[in-house]
């Protein structure tokens, strides 16, 4: 006689589709976090930066142009990472979230949305919230390109200026 196997689990589409937006939220949280600790060091690289030019005078146009081509670079990094963390506010029709929660008139009106075939709006959710997290990911890798040139820019004015 054959055992019988294991039940087969019940599966519950509103708890996947929530834990796939949950995730999705979490890595929105992080490149924020990640966003904001690049900000950190770009600011301080900016007051090292002026800093140094405040105290030095640059021997050559070579050295002057590499520097002001870093600095250029660095305000590029700085403005993509700005754009990481610039809330994204979705035009009316395309709201989700609280952005939709307070575009409902009333709380009655809420309730219907929220309840009218749940699975499908958190689907949606987690679609979007996907999506605005990998472009906030492009960006942030964007910006850490830039943010390497500007170093590897800004480490070969160092010689340029003892050879000048």
């Amino acid at each position: 006689m054959i055992a019988p196997g294991p039940a087969p689990a019940v599966v519950d589409p509103v708890a996947i589709v929530k834990g796939e937006a949950d995730a999705a939220r979490a890595e929105l949280a992080r490149v924020d976090a990640k966003a904001a600790a690049l900000m950190g060091w770009s600011g301080t690289a900016f007051a090292i930066l002026a800093a140094a030019a405040g105290l030095v005078t640059l021997p050559s146009i070579w050295t002057t142009a590499t520097v002001v081509l870093g600095a250029a670079l660095l305000a590029a990094a700085v403005a993509v990472l700005l754009c990481v963390v610039r809330p994204a506010l979705a035009p009316k029709k395309g709201r989700y979230g609280f952005l939709a929660h307070a575009a409902t008139g009333d709380p009655q009106q809420l309730l219907a949305a929220l309840l009218t075939d749940p699975t499908a709006r958190l689907a949606d959710e987690a679609l979007r919230l996907a999506t605005l997290t990998a472009a906030k990911y492009r960006r942030l890798r964007l910006a850490v390109d830039l943010l390497l040139v500007a170093l590897a820019v800004l480490a070969a004015a160092l010689p340029i200026g003892a050879w000048t």
